[in-house]
């Protein structure tokens, strides 16, 4: 069963704002060829969520992840993505969608913080 994962976004009017999670896509595009990799958003940007699953399933996906690219743990990680990948889940019932837990705290993301910290006061 080929498998897809939809990265989903929050979304901004800025285009510029959804640079960084399409990078991460495309090096896991890379990284992980076997594996269909799409972008969604909960607000403002196309495609949504429906949407981005639908474009999987019409690629062949018989299994989607939907992984949530947000590091803090607010409503819409502990309400509005849980609710949206049930109805997901009832729309394509035939199936399996997964939940992935969101971003949020690894410790790996501490050296990125300390990264920035030193760029920034060594002028970088």
């Amino acid at each position: 069963m080929k498998r897809a994962v939809v990265v989903l976004g929050h979304g901004s009017k800025r285009a510029e704002a959804d640079e960084p999670m399409l990078r991460v896509i495309q090096t896991l595009k890379t990284r992980e060829p076997e594996i269909l990799f799409h972008a969604a958003y909960l607000e403002i940007t196309s495609p949504d969520l429906i949407q981005a699953i639908q474009i999987v399933l019409n690629m062949g996906a018989g299994e989607v992840i939907v992984l949530p690219y947000f590091v803090q743990t607010g409503r819409h990680v502990k309400e509005h993505i849980p609710e949206l990948v049930r109805k997901v889940r009832e729309q394509f019932p035939t199936k399996t969608i997964h939940l992935a837990g969101h971003i949020g705290y690894d410790e790996r993301i501490v050296s990125i913080v300390l990264d920035r910290i030193r760029e920034t006061v060594s002028g970088k």
